[in-house]
């Protein structure tokens, strides 16, 4: 809601929301709540206040699987180690690594159930490691 406020607040427009899969399936309850809720979002910020601006709320990966995710990632070539996991797993402390790690196990699965033969590890080396200028400097949170 913060954000989609946020969005309106800088004169409207969309904002996506990247919710998306749990799993290897479908979870056909999870993606009606969260579509619901970008609809929901959507009218309650344009209702705020008097002016027009609006703010639609869109939430693409909503209603795909992990796979077909991971999919996608390859058709589109996407730049996987941008994902904020891939700094986290190896600049971050505490929980926040913890959780880092797993959700790059989560994905280095998916992915290689799409089709993918490459090394995560070796991408993080080349990219993640030029991105982080200075490896002293942490990363805390949950965003890289």
């Amino acid at each position: 809601m913060e954000a989609a406020l946020r969005v309106r607040r800088d004169g409207g427009g969309v904002l996506v929301w990247p919710v998306g899969p749990e799993g290897r399936d479908v979870d056909v309850a999870a993606s009606a709540r969260a579509l619901t809720a970008a609809t929901l979002i959507s009218q309650l910020t344009s209702l705020i206040g008097l002016d027009s601006e609006t703010v639609e709320v869109q939430a693409p990966y909503a209603d795909l699987s992990e796979d077909q995710v991971a999919d996608l990632v390859l058709d589109m070539d996407l730049p996987i180690w941008t994902c904020w996991w891939m700094a986290a797993a190896e600049f971050g402390e505490g929980d926040v690594k913890a959780r880092a790690i797993q959700e790059r196990e989560r994905w280095r699965a998916a992915l290689k159930r799409a089709g993918w033969a490459g090394s995560l590890e070796a991408k993080a080396a080349i990219h993640v490691r030029q991105a982080v200028v200075d490896p002293s400097q942490r990363i805390h949170g949950g965003q890289a």
